[in-house]
């Protein structure tokens, strides 16, 4: 088994005397104490961190931590606490060095700048490799000067200063031996340089060099027209095979003047300002092998004062109808149709869209132009023209064929891309929104469902209840009523005619109170009105009613189609008809009959009973509320109550409702 990574921690104390101009935000360097020199690229963990100049005694604390291999180390305190004699630098050369043999010295070095750059992975720290003619030696300092203004050292002779260090200072391993200093000011520029930049071999020279080789070489130039700008780093250049007459001839270049070997070039800048396109240029960098062309890296370019004796208008003839990543297609203009899959968003760092285009996807780069996606939707189908930018690794010494990595298409401008048609109307984005609209529709239903129901139950519940209060309480105190009153008439039956009358009146209007108590115990128990026609409801209501006589009934109404209270008052209204017929008129036949006209209901109840005269027949001062109170609540509701009867000739009433 393997041994568990313990962690150590160390708290570290120790005086000494600054020897380098210092930024504390990038750590502690060149601290030279009694026992030797001391080299920190630590994090200082300080508020208010002291500013420090040369020659100050300083007292530090440093946490130090280590866990397995690594070691960090955390600055916690620095004071001064006075002044001390600076140590002299010792002059080194590249040899010396390289071989390890200075590591822990303050050391000046003397050389001409072949290279500066920022580091990518800490922008605060500056890299510069320079050269004294038997070797290069690397040196590492914070600096806050532009990409450009650092690519303008190159060429010039520096001294620079710090302290000699092993490899493992950065979070780059096996860096190599190198000098570190905390701020430009270590390298001091001897003078500015002489020597043309652009005056460097050209790439004509080494057109046929093996990779290996290539991987070594110095800056080459090389001169051509910008073909396609991919971003403001990055150009295709194409330029001349000098001297290369086997060449074979272009199909664009057949039947010109113009010459006919050329080659395609990958320009990366080393700061950002791309030309323009169809700038005649001169560009110089470092020569890279992707076993297909030759690129630059590192490169700076200017405008060419003589033009190359070839153009790229011929080549833009030659359009390509493809949809694949070849490497041969680099720097051709091709022609695609496709459907947009991706648009780049607002400040986001990769702002190519991406189309797909028979099965195969390619990156469009809208180059330096900002509105070149102007009105595109994804979905929509676009024909796209442009100049074809194939990325492939360099060449290694372990990897013989680099792959190819990814098609860009470089549109030369608006003109070049076509919108074709718009997105379909169904996106999957709308087909996924649909469903979800759906099932949300589908949730709030069943909820509504939910709520109707418990609400439904909740009225029955409640009506029942009223209900069994009535009958308990109202209904056997008229009951007990009604008893009283009729034991006062059976003694008052020998009294004055008059008290009698009054008598019977009271007995007879208490017996109705009861019915229609009755009647109103069976509205709020009655559970018809659940069904889903009214004929239904209706039937069902009435059976126990027609004590043999027959019924024939017509009412197609749907219980959904009218509200509640025409359907409670359709329904009572018609009971209180059939029940009055059936104990008043001895009908063999009722007829019930309903249908709606509109936003009206219209029903009928009639029979083939006795009949009675309307005009003289008994009202509520003769104790009968049947036909007021029907009349009444038809009015409430605004709709109206028509009843036609001679003796004899049965009886027909006639209802409208609103809907």
């Amino acid at each position: 088994m393997q041994a568990a990574i313990s962690l150590i921690a160390t708290l570290f104390t120790y005086q000494g005397t600054v020897v380098l101009p210092h930024d504390l935000a990038t750590g502690l360097v060149g601290i030279s104490p009694t026992s030797g020199v001391v080299h920190s690229s630590t994090t200082v963990k300080l508020q208010n961190p002291p500013t420090l100049v040369p020659g100050q005694i300083v007292s530090v604390s440093e946490d130090i931590r280590r866990e397995g291999r690594r070691t960090d180390r955390f600055i916690t305190d620095v004071r001064v606490v006075g002044h001390g004699r600076l140590p002299t630098f010792t002059p080194v050369t590249a040899k010396t060095l390289n071989s390890g043999k200075a590591t822990g010295q303050f050391v000046s070095f003397r050389g001409v700048v072949q290279d500066i750059s920022r580091d990518d992975t800490d922008d605060r720290f500056v890299f510069a490799s320079i050269s004294d003619g038997d070797g290069l030696v690397f040196w590492a300092g914070a600096g806050k000067d532009s990409d450009r203004e650092l690519f303008g050292l190159i060429g010039a002779e520096v001294e620079a200063s710090g302290v000699a260090v092993s490899g493992d200072f950065t979070a780059r391993r096996n860096f190599g031996p190198s000098i570190v200093s905390t701020s430009m000011k270590s390298l001091a520029v001897l003078s500015r340089p002489t020597k043309d930049l652009f005056d460097a071999p050209d790439i004509a020279a080494i057109e046929h060099a093996p990779p290996s080789d290539i991987a070594f070489y110095p800056r080459h130039r090389t001169s051509g027209q910008v073909l396609s700008v991919l971003d403001s780093k990055t150009f295709l250049l194409l330029r001349a095979k000098a001297g290369d007459k086997s060449a074979p001839i272009h199909p664009a270049f057949e039947g010109t003047p113009v010459r006919a070997d050329y080659a395609f070039t990958t320009v990366h800048l080393a700061f950002e300002g791309a030309p323009g396109l169809g700038d005649f240029v001169d560009v110089v960098g470092y020569p890279e092998s992707d076993l297909y062309t030759i690129n630059l890296a590192r490169a700076a370019w200017r405008k060419s004062e003589t033009p190359a004796e070839y153009t790229t208008d011929s080549l833009f003839r030659e359009v390509a109808e493809i949809a694949t990543s070849r490497a041969q297609l680099h720097g051709k203009l091709m022609k695609i149709r496709g459907i947009v899959r991706r648009l780049p968003l607002p400040d986001d760092p990769v702002n190519t869209m991406l189309v797909e285009s028979e099965g195969h996807f390619l990156e469009i780069s809208p180059g330096l132009s900002t509105r070149l996606f102007e009105g595109m939707e994804i979905g929509s189908t676009i024909s796209v023209t442009g100049i074809a930018f194939i990325e492939k690794e360099h060449w290694r010494p372990h990897l013989r064929i680099p792959r190819i990595l990814q098609t860009t298409l470089v549109p030369r401008g608006p003109e070049d891309i076509e919108i074709i048609s718009g997105p379909p109307f169904w996106t999957p984005m709308k087909f996924l929104a649909l469903i979800a609209a759906l099932v949300v529709a589908v949730v709030v239903a069943l909820l509504r469902n939910q709520t109707i129901r418990r609400l439904s139950e909740e009225r029955v519940n409640e009506r029942t209840r009223l209900a069994a209060e009535l009958h308990d309480t109202i209904a056997q105190n008229l009951t007990g009523a009604a008893i009283q009153l009729e034991t006062a008439e059976a003694l008052a039956s020998n009294g004055p005619a008059g008290l009698r009358r009054i008598l019977a009146s009271a007995v007879k209007i208490m017996h109705v109170s009861r019915e229609e108590l009755r009647d109103c115990i069976w509205d709020l128990r009655n559970q018809t009105l659940d069904e889903k026609r009214v004929e239904d409801a209706l039937r069902r209501t009435l059976l126990p009613l027609l004590c043999g006589t027959r019924l024939r009934l017509r009412f197609p109404v749907s219980r959904a189609d009218i509200s509640d209270s025409s359907a409670h008052a359709a329904v009572s209204v018609t009971r209180e008809l059939v029940s009055n017929a059936i104990h008043h008129g001895r009908p063999n036949l009722v007829s019930i009959a309903g249908a709606l006209d509109g936003d009206t209901l219209k029903f009928s109840v009639s029979d083939d009973g006795d009949g009675f005269d309307v005009e003289h027949a008994p009202g509520p001062r003769d104790g009968h509320f049947g036909l007021s109170g029907i009349r009444e609540r038809v009015r409430k509701l605004g709709g109206t109550f028509l009843v036609k009867s001679t003796p004899g000739n049965g009886t027909k009433a006639t209802i409208t409702l609103p809907r």
